[in-house]
């Protein structure tokens, strides 16, 4: 029985593009999620660097 399920060995073309598939999604999804996060980051340091900029500005010269 050369058809045998239990004998086959390797993965079919099929299985392997499947496979591949799933991997760019959560690679895709992680990256997302990455650039989220940098970005939220990034958004915060502005914003604590935007509040105390005005405050040393409004200073009177010395």
């Amino acid at each position: 029985m050369k058809g045998a399920r239990g004998s086959r060995r390797g993965f079919t073309l099929v299985e392997v593009m499947v496979l591949l598939v799933i991997i760019a999604f959560l690679l895709a999804m992680a990256i997302m999620a990455l650039q989220k996060i940098r970005q939220t980051r990034q958004e915060k340091s502005v914003t604590a660097t935007g509040s105390t900029i005005p405050v040393g500005t409004s200073s009177p010269a010395p």
